[in-house]
C-alpha cells in the first residue's frame, strides 16, 4: 500500500515536471522566434542604413543557362545584398534560372545540386559568376594568334 502511494506521488511530481518542461520550452521556442524577426529585421534595414524601400528589379533572360561560380561567392535570397543565405565554392557549375538588375547590378538567379537540397537556389552577383560559353571569357581563354599570322606574310 505504501508503495503504491510512494508511486502514485512519483507519477504527479513527474508529471508536474513534464508540463512544467513543456512550459518553459514553449517560452524559450517564443522568444528565439522574436529574436530571429527582429534579427531579420536589422538584416534588411543593412546595420543602420535605411530601408531599401521601392528599389526597381529589372529581370530579363539570361543569355546562358550554365556558368561556373568564380570565387567563394554569397547566395542572396533576393537580387539585393540584405539577406546571405549560404555561400558557393568556388569553379562549381551551377544553371542559371533568371537574370535581373537592381540598382545597378547585375544577379543571377542560380540552383545547384547539394546533398539535401537546403539552400540550393538563389541570387549570384553578376562579378562572380562566368558563363561556359560567355564570349569575353573564350577570347582571353584562346591564344593570341594575330602575331604569328603576321609574321609568315
Amino acid at each position: 500500500m505504501v508503495i503504491n502511494i510512494i508511486l502514485g506521488v512519483l507519477i504527479v511530481v513527474l508529471l508536474a515536471y513534464i508540463v512544467f518542461l513543456n512550459d518553459s520550452l514553449a517560452k524559450e521556442k517564443r522568444k528565439n522566434s522574436v529574436l530571429n524577426h527582429e534579427l531579420n529585421l536589422q538584416h534588411l534595414k543593412g546595420d543602420g542604413k535605411k530601408l531599401l524601400a521601392n528599389v526597381e528589379i529589372r529581370y530579363c533572360t539570361p543569355k546562358f543557362r550554365v556558368a561556373n561560380i568564380l570565387n567563394d561567392t554569397a547566395l542572396y535570397i533576393a537580387p539585393i545584398e540584405t539577406i546571405a543565405i549560404g555561400k558557393i565554392p568556388s569553379n562549381l557549375l551551377v544553371q542559371v534560372l533568371d537574370q535581373a538588375v537592381a540598382l545597378e547590378i547585375t544577379w543571377y538567379y542560380v540552383t545547384f545540386t547539394t546533398t539535401n537540397n537546403v539552400n540550393n537556389k538563389g541570387w549570384v552577383r553578376g562579378e562572380d559568376i562566368v558563363f561556359s560559353m560567355d564570349p569575353q571569357k573564350r577570347k582571353t581563354q584562346q591564344p593570341d594568334t594575330s602575331e604569328d599570322t603576321n609574321s609568315n606574310n
